[in-house]
């Protein structure tokens, strides 16, 4: 009650110095702001967070981290969001005080899969902050993490998560061993790639199609056209292609598209002339 008291108190005394025309620096907002979000007074809370940015401190990060600090005692998730995703920088503190605050229990998958989506150059620092708080990230997190990773080309931190799946026990299956497939070949790592499609019991037309642009993305148009062949002995007839693609991979091999036939079509007849 005491410690309550002092920081109402304190609050008091911050409107006392605006009066009289005091200008707070970042600091001052720094305890007010947490003495807000200490006293649940959200109304408060909102006004100071609207004069911390009137004063320019809308880009500091010590300032947002300490917002999301207030917003998530309030349990308020919308607002709490919108500052991190409009925060010009993040760090560790950032992602551990939104996503995964104990008041957003419940929201802290669909929170995360949201904003990794939109900000995936924060997937190092979300990978670390797990493994120093020993967070053990579940296959869907592993999943998005994977898909960052690609987005970015970031074969570094692909390599790491890799890693962490392999040390750690945790079963591959198609869903994990299909991001894992498409970082190695997005990023043109076509002999690691390969060894994760040819080690997958279950396939599937999106797995080869995976395998067969990366292939092609990378100037291995033959075997390209090989794979595709073998896609057509395991049974799979696809009903549609990555265009640019085959398109590649058919350049690349010098093969022509025929008039009046799709670019599958004219692969498939490719692959049944060299058989």
């Amino acid at each position: 009650m005491r410690a309550y008291s002092k920081q109402v108190e304190s609050l008091k005394f911050f409107n006392k110095l605006q009066i009289i025309g005091f200008k707070p620096d970042k600091f001052t907002f720094l305890v007010v702001l947490k003495a807000c979000g200490n006293c649940l007074m959200i109304s408060t809370g909102g006004s100071l967070h609207l004069m911390a940015f009137k004063y320019g401190f809308s880009s500091d990060l010590h300032v947002n981290n300490t917002l999301l600090r207030m917003y998530a005692g309030f349990g308020a998730i919308g607002l709490a969001r919108q500052v991190f995703e409009e925060m010009l920088e993040r760090d560790i503190v950032s992602w551990r005080r939104f996503t995964f605050c104990p008041a957003f229990q419940g929201h802290n998958t669909q929170l995360f899969l949201g904003c990794l989506g939109k900000l995936p150059s924060d997937a190092l620092l979300l990978f670390q902050y797990m493994k120093l708080a020993n967070e053990k990230p579940n296959s869907i997190t592993l999943v998005s993490l994977l898909g960052a990773c690609t987005r970015i080309l970031n074969i570094r931190l692909g390599k790491c998560i890799h890693s962490h799946i392999i040390t750690s026990g945790i079963e591959q299956h198609v869903e994990l061993e299909t991001p894992l497939l498409g970082m190695y070949a997005k990023c043109g790592y076509i002999e690691q790639a390969f060894r994760i499609f040819n080690s997958m019991d279950d396939k599937n037309l999106q797995t080869w199609t995976i395998m067969m642009s990366g292939l092609a993305d990378h100037g291995h148009g033959e075997e390209a056209l090989s794979l595709f062949a073998r896609m057509e002995e395991a049974g799979f007839r696809p009903d549609r292609f990555d265009a640019d693609s085959l398109r590649l991979a058919m350049k690349v091999k010098g093969i022509k598209k025929f008039p009046g036939s799709s670019w599958v079509q004219s692969l498939s007849s490719s692959s049944e002339d060299r058989s």
